[in-house]
């Protein structure tokens, strides 16, 4: 049987403050408002983000609001 593994975890925050979220869309360039969802990996970004019209409010599609999801590639 082989030997267990001692694995060391860094200390995970048990929240992101929302001040957090608003530098990460910033950093990225999209409104914090808009956005729905954000999922990072060491390639891409991908955000859900709301759509909205001209006058800003958010378009609705069915019993919620419609949204499109970007990628964005990290380089």
């Amino acid at each position: 049987m082989p030997e267990p593994i001692d694995v060391q975890l860094p200390v995970i925050p048990d929240h992101v403050p929302h001040a957090a979220l608003r530098t990460i869309c910033d950093a990225l360039g999209l409104p914090a408002q808009y956005v729905r969802e954000i999922r990072t990996s060491y390639c891409e970004v991908t955000a859900t983000l709301y759509l909205h019209a001209s006058d800003g409010h958010k378009v609705r599609y069915g019993d919620d609001a419609a949204t499109t999801t970007v990628t964005i590639p990290i380089r």
